[in-house]
């Protein structure tokens, strides 16, 4: 065998991740919590203030707190699954905006 050739285990290890890599497609969720993740990296080293400071601040705002305060609790009882799907207003709006063709929600 010449040296060129790869060796059967280098391979087999080459082949197995090119088929791994091919295979994994990130669910909508999961790709969604990336996103989610980078935009978080890229604001924090984009501002001075951390996002919560930024957030602490926004939060005495006579009205963007309130507003904040509600759209956080919303957010944090739909992560949690506290809120029933029928009364979920985040899966409401992914329902009526993004699922027009399905009909397995609900």
């Amino acid at each position: 065998m010449s040296e060129e050739c790869a060796s059967p285990r280098e391979f087999d290890l080459s082949s197995q991740r090119s088929m791994i890599m091919r295979r994994y497609r990130p669910s909508p969720g999961t790709a969604g919590w990336i996103a989610v993740g980078v935009a978080v990296a890229i604001a924090e080293i984009a501002d001075s203030r951390t996002m919560s400071a930024a957030f602490r601040d926004a939060m005495e705002d006579p009205v963007a707190g309130p507003a904040i305060c509600i759209g956080y609790g919303i957010l944090t009882a739909h992560l949690f699954g506290m809120l029933p799907q029928k009364y979920d207003p985040i899966h409401l709006f992914a329902i009526h905006t993004f699922a027009r063709g399905r009909t397995e929600h609900c």
